[in-house]
């Protein structure tokens, strides 16, 4: 197997100014007309790094995404490196190359990597240094909210920032629909209440359960504040997510909330790609395909209610964890969108000759296998229970009005509703199967019970996670979420088995790459 060799280019802040820094694995000169022109990568890469990615933990098919990137480090036993730990070197840009050797034309150079770099150290400053490569999600590992009330709203008039009982709390937000929200008081003098920090497609208020009658809708608090309600209705200000009640209220307060203005808004990806906007994400940072890809299969009413201090990260997997789905960045911070699914049409076929043995040698390597580990022991599950339409304030018969009906009563008094999938035959073959329950940011009972049903699909049959080392050039089409054929000399493997690609960690430096097979 013909090894590759590395192209680095690295910014960094000398003290005076910025400048790039270029190395390699073999020493390289650009051509004349190149661009950069005559340019020098100096051989100092003793470890091109790695790059890992799972869109959910390690083995995984259920959790938070898991990204991987090995330090790139650098040989400095000539001391040729010492001026770089006085360099800046945090939040620049790293580029990563692949060429076919140091007399390759410069042309034929592949980009494999751009990144940005967070920190440059050493644990044997006299032998090597290292550069630690700054992990793309912890863009969205932040609060998703950080407008807080100030309190100021002291007398009635035209103003919503809440009375002093309010200062510094975190505002609301809403994504996609969801049902029986507090609603915020931020006028307690006027009545008027907030249900989202931003504009929303409509709003129904309640009172102790009662759907109170909707009125006009007006463009500013101003106007709101102004506005004669008739008692028993309600009049909004949807573009700030605020609403005025024309009447004392009884009870509490509460609000069924639509942020999203069409159907296809509040699909999973879509709620997704908002969350990432709001943080400062355009479409540059998400690949469009996979995140249409997402939505098209998955094309399930869902939202989300934060009135707490919730990072973005964990607000998008809410919402996607419902459909199965999640985000996770590649090799060039670019999020894509995925969906663990049965494995379908495979893109490629692996037997033992694609398995690299420890030299790295072609059809000399072994495999490993575990038991699916997202199910209680590896044994497949019988029973999928899907929570959805969560209530997120939770009112008993005293904190309700006394005509609502005993549907409407228990509905209000339960935070979930649930349906089932089970086959009660599998527990015949399977003597410790079990069940597992699910919380979900899904809306409508019909697609939760779609989900029930597919998760049982899924995990109520004998699943297995394999492990194999393969050569780089070998699988490259095997990314995420691709099917693949792997034939394999142990028993169902041997006639052949779709397998679903769950994670994949490049290792550079030896042209290998470990795949994480599904299914």
């Amino acid at each position: 197997m013909h090894a590759s060799e590395y192209l680095v280019e690295i910014e960094a802040h000398d003290g005076a100014s910025v400048k790039t820094l270029r190395v390699s694995t073999c020493g390289y000169v650009t051509g004349p007309g190149d661009t950069p022109a005559n340019a020098i990568y100096d051989a100092q890469i003793s470890d091109a790094g790695s790059f890992s990615a799972s869109f959910f933990g390690a083995a995984r098919t259920m959790g938070s995404a898991e990204v991987g990137y090995g330090d790139l480090v650098l040989a400095n036993a000539d001391g040729a490196l010492d001026d770089w730990l006085d360099y800046a070197f945090d939040g620049r840009p790293i580029v990563v190359r692949r060429i076919e050797g140091r007399n390759a034309p410069f042309s034929s150079a592949v980009t494999i990597m751009t990144g940005t770099v967070q920190s440059l150290d050493s644990t044997s400053a006299r032998t090597s240094l290292r550069l630690r490569i700054y992990d793309r999600r912890l863009v969205l590992d932040k609060p998703l909210q950080t407008s807080r009330y100030g309190g100021t709203t002291t007398s009635g008039g035209p103003t919503a920032d809440g009375n002093a009982d309010l200062k510094d709390k975190i505002k609301p937000l809403v994504f996609g629909r969801v049902f029986s929200v507090p609603a915020t008081p931020v006028n307690p003098f006027d009545l008027i209440y907030q249900v989202h920090d931003g504009a929303v497609a409509s709003i129904q208020a309640y009172d102790g359960g009662v759907a109170l009658q909707a009125g006009a809708d007006f463009p500013s608090v101003a106007a709101l504040q102004a506005a004669a309600i008739v008692p028993g209705t309600f009049a909004t200000a949807k573009a700030l997510g605020l609403f005025r009640i024309g009447f004392s209220p009884a009870f509490d307060v509460t609000a069924d909330v639509v942020e999203g203005a069409s159907l296809a808004e509040r699909y999973p990806a879509s709620i997704a790609s908002r969350i990432m906007a709001r943080m400062g994400l355009g479409n540059a940072d998400r690949d469009a395909t996979s995140f249409a890809a997402l939505d098209a299969a998955a094309p399930v009413e869902c939202g989300i209610f934060l009135d707490s201090e919730t990072n973005a990260l964990d607000a998008i997997d809410k919402v996607l964890s419902s459909v199965g789905g999640a985000i996770v960045p590649d090799a060039f911070g670019v999020f894509e969108a995925g969906r663990v699914s049965v494995p379908a049409s495979p893109v490629q076929t692996l037997t033992m000759h694609d398995v690299l043995a420890d030299g790295g040698d072609q059809g000399g390597g072994s495999f490993g296998v575990i038991a699916n580990p997202d199910t209680d022991g590896g044994v497949p599950v019988w029973r999928v229970v899907i929570k959805y339409r969560q209530v997120h304030q939770v009112q008993d018969r005293s904190r309700t009005a006394g005509v609502l009906t005993d549907e409407q009563r228990t509905f209000l008094a339960a935070e979930w509703r649930e349906v089932v999938a089970e086959d009660a035959t599998i527990k015949e073959r399977y003597k410790l199967a079990t069940e597992i329950t699910l919380e979900t940011a899904i809306a409508n009972q019909a697609d939760a019970q779609s989900e029930a049903t597919r998760k049982l699909g899924l995990y109520g049959v004998n699943r297995f996670v394999l492990s194999l080392d393969a050569a780089i050039a070998e699988v490259a089409a095997l990314t995420l979420g691709a099917s693949v054929n792997a034939v394999l000399p142990l028993g169902s493997f041997a006639a052949g088995k779709t397998m679903l690609v769950i994670g994949r960690n490049d290792q550079r430096s030896s042209e290998r790459v470990t795949l994480t097979l599904w299914g």
